[in-house]
């Protein structure tokens, strides 16, 4: 999924809980390269203060929402 798809559903999911969005927020994504998950692709979250959040659950509670 490309980044402005994954920054459109957290803005969505976050409004959707009562949170407002502020532009800055940026995505990243890591490739686990080994174990037994190896080639699957993490994908963070980062607000625009630089905190990383692993899931837009994560992102949500740390709103307070």
């Amino acid at each position: 999924m490309d980044d402005a798809t994954l920054l459109a559903r957290l803005r969505e999911y976050l409004e959707s809980r009562g949170g407002t969005w502020a532009d800055g927020w940026s995505v990243g994504k890591k490739l686990r390269g080994r174990g037994a998950s190896a080639g699957t692709v993490d994908v963070y979250y980062h607000n625009p203060a630089g905190r990383r959040f692993r899931s837009r659950q994560e992102a949500a509670k740390a709103m307070g929402l």
